[in-house]
């Protein structure tokens, strides 16, 4: 079986996507080690200026990658990159839109001060929402397999 390599500036570049993958995935050397089947040692040795990564574990890298639920979608044309850092948009039906609205004003806050506290207090207290939220897919998802029953 032949492997193509890649070339001495996409070997740097693959090598920085697979460093700011790992951190955006919150895993490590090891962990990446363990998925090629090497030992953490060897994987360190990828990451020196002048080493590069097997081709067999750059396929498994890549196919690691592409199944990543992290993806990159980008700004919106036309904003500039750190336009949106620690920004967040949703979009909600009309209905919820109001409600939200109306709860914000009589709290006396803007709606995204309102939004914004409502995420805080769900990350604080994940454990509890978690739950709730796990038992509300659960019910979706036996409803649809009884609509598909019928």
């Amino acid at each position: 079986m032949t492997y193509n390599r890649l070339m001495p500036s996409d070997e740097e570049n693959f090598k920085k996507s697979v460093k700011d993958w790992l951190k955006a995935t919150k895993r490590d050397r090891e962990w990446l080690a363990e998925q090629c089947g090497v030992k953490k040692s060897a994987v360190d040795e990828w990451f020196k200026k002048r080493r590069d990564i097997p081709t067999p574990s750059a396929i498994i890298i890549k196919k690691l990658m592409e199944e990543s639920p992290i993806k990159d979608f980008g700004n919106p044309p036309g904003l500039p990159e750190n336009i949106l850092d620690n920004k967040l948009y949703l979009s909600i039906s009309p209905d919820l839109h109001e409600t939200l609205e109306t709860q914000a004003f009589l709290n006396n806050m803007t709606l995204s001060a309102y939004c914004s506290l409502i995420i805080e207090w769900a990350a604080d207290h994940e454990g509890i929402i978690l739950n709730d939220i796990l038992a509300m897919f659960e019910k979706k998802w036996k409803d649809r397999e009884e609509d598909g029953e019928k």
